[in-house]
């Protein structure tokens, strides 16, 4: 049985489909434009996922799920976080990020979530392996885990950018995607104060 935690959600009105690009804004907020060579389409809507942590901890937020709908292999070749006022804050570590490919008999397998854990755990029927290198196959589900562990302060992840090769051609695409992370709230907390 999979424990999904997911403390504080708030869905935001814009959804990123098929074919979208998302970028932040300086404020940190999301905008989307159309590009036809985007090879993920998103399957969950945009929401902004909060979990207060402990110094330290280490999550695995699997709550971006990606369907392979450009007709061809992706093979995936990296996922960056993209961080509110565009810096990754002091305190805020990158772990290496894994690709979860969901089970494809079911559908509706919606992801990991945000687990307290990393790397995160996979149910039967889903496998998990090294995001880098990856390949995706047509039609086929998955969730791009960002492994993240935070020593201090606050960390607001507003996009994540995929760098993947579709037929020999590299393509690099903005997916709307929001967590924030935080330290120092009183136990039992689901919310993060607002960035500063």
């Amino acid at each position: 049985m999979r424990t999904t935690i997911v403390a504080g959600v708030l869905l935001l009105s814009a959804c990123s489909g098929s074919g979208e690009q998302v970028a932040p804004s300086p404020q940190g907020t999301a905008t989307t434009s159309k590009t036809p060579e985007a090879p993920l389409s998103p399957q969950v809507a945009p929401a902004l996922y909060q979990l207060p942590v402990q110094r330290g901890e280490r999550v695995s937020d699997g709550a971006l799920v990606v369907q392979n709908t450009s007709g061809a292999p992706v093979r995936l070749l990296s996922v960056d976080a993209l961080f509110h006022d565009g810096v990754r804050p002091s305190g805020t570590q990158l772990l290496a990020p894994h690709l979860v490919v969901l089970d494809q008999r079911q559908a509706d397998d919606s992801g990991l979530g945000i687990q307290r854990r990393y790397p995160p755990a996979v149910t039967a029927g889903e496998s998990r392996r090294v995001l880098a290198g990856s390949v995706l196959e047509p039609g086929a589900r998955a969730a791009l885990v960002l492994g993240l562990r935070l020593t201090r302060g606050a960390a607001t992840v507003v996009a994540v950018r995929v760098v993947s090769d579709v037929g020999g051609r590299t393509v690099a695409q903005l997916v709307d995607h929001q967590v924030m992370l935080c330290t120092g709230r009183p136990r039992g907390s689901t919310t993060c104060p607002a960035p500063s």
